[in-house]
């Protein structure tokens, strides 16, 4: 079905001269212009929609809209153009339906697949070119390469104590290979040389890059670490070298750790020596003062301060300056090293202040403090000023 063109009655329209007379008188106008306009309404109602709008088998709307010809596809109607889509998505259907009518779920026809289909028709490679000892199907081939440490390493969290570990492999080795890579999380720091036993075949020594025993801590609880094995040697060796060289405890500075081709060390070295002289490195110019007769308040809370202690960190000799006086009667000023008199007692009797000097040997970890007091009960004595002087500018802290 075609939608009909408009036509108007008379035929030719305004030209025609008997229905449409020239110069019409204005009554005659309006009719003239509301005949055809009327006919063109009817056609718009009654004939141009209905035929795009249709539902009707023959007369419908898509029967009636023209569409350009595509490829593949027949009719020059969008209905026809449809319709011979959906025949070939049912027939395309159907040849797949027919296609999988003989296959079984879980089941593959016997010969069916063959190398030069699995090689050239999905892609997956022919089995005589996997690099597998077993190739008599693809399930073998695979698990032959998850058990191949070799190329991977197996990873698992270790069992037993510390420094006897134990590792669980799946699927299990059936012996140690040379090359043979194990990726093991600590399940606990070990406290000296360690083993590790993997799936029952023997223990055998973990080793640092230098075939080292691993030293107390070193291997920590939660951590990763990725171990080869050799052969030549039946240890597992650490991959991957952090630190190295030839440096000696002796080398190193006192307390300070690292990490060298022997294995780690503690340094022991002096940074230098510690000498007496006069650049003040602590000072300490809080006034303390009392009355006592003994020297009870060393190191105590004096008029609301404490008596500061100084802390030496080097073995060597310092320079211990105080000032001190006292009002009425002698008063009397002493150093001591690690709770212990040294050196002179000082003593002095009125005055702005002395500043006394003297020089101690000492050690890391000794510690100084001054105390004072006086002859009697009814004077005062003073410490104004307290020094550690030396040659080195870091040696130590006041508390």
């Amino acid at each position: 079905m075609t939608i009909p063109n408009q036509g108007f009655t008379p035929a030719t329209g305004w030209n025609d001269t008997v229905a449409f007379p020239t110069n019409p008188s204005d009554a005659q106008v309006r009719p003239m212009f509301q005949l055809l306009f009327d006919q063109l309404t009817a056609y718009i109602n009654t004939v141009l929609i209905p035929s795009l709008t249709g539902t009707t088998a023959g007369s419908s709307g898509s029967e009636n809209i023209g569409s350009a010809i595509i490829a593949g596809i027949a009719g020059s109607t969008v209905f026809a153009q449809i319709s011979n889509l959906l025949a070939l998505e049912q027939a395309d259907k159907a040849y797949l339906l027919s296609q999988m009518a003989g296959i079984v779920l879980g089941v593959i026809s016997d010969s069916s697949l063959t190398n030069a289909k699995l090689g050239t028709d999905i892609k997956v490679g022919s089995l005589a070119l996997l690099n597998t000892v077993t190739k008599v199907d693809v399930v073998s081939a695979v698990n032959e390469h998850l058990a191949d440490y070799v190329r991977q390493p197996g990873y698992g969290i270790t069992a037993g104590s510390a420094n006897t570990y134990t590792l669980t492999l799946t699927p299990a080795p059936t012996s140690y290979k040379d090359g043979m890579g194990i990726a093991i999380n600590m399940n606990v720091t070990n406290t000296g040389a360690s083993t590790i036993n993997v799936n029952g075949l023997g223990a055998k020594a973990l080793k640092d890059p230098n075939g080292n025993d691993f030293a107390s801590g070193t291997l920590k609880i939660n951590t990763i670490y990725s171990f080869k094995y050799s052969l030549a040697l039946g240890n597992f060796i650490l991959q991957g070298k952090g630190g190295g060289g030839n440096a000696t405890a002796a080398q190193l500075a006192a307390g300070a750790t690292a990490t060298v081709d022997s294995g780690p060390i503690v340094g022991t070295a002096q940074i230098f020596t510690l000498s007496a002289g006069d650049t003040i490195v602590f000072r300490d110019q809080t006034v303390y003062s009392n009355n006592n007769l003994s020297p009870a308040t060393k190191y105590s809370a004096i008029n609301g301060y404490t008596m500061k202690r100084f802390t030496v960190n080097q073995t060597g000799s310092i320079r211990v300056k105080v000032s001190m006086y006292a009002t009425g009667s002698t008063g009397y000023v002493q150093v001591y090293k690690s709770g212990v008199a040294v050196g002179t007692l000082y003593s002095a009797t009125g005055g702005s202040g002395t500043l006394y000097s003297q020089d101690f040997t000492c050690s890391a970890g000794d510690y100084f403090e001054v105390m004072g007091y006086a002859s009697t009960t009814s004077q005062w004595w003073e410490i104004n000023d307290f020094q550690i002087c030396c040659t080195q500018q870091t040696i130590g802290t006041f508390a």
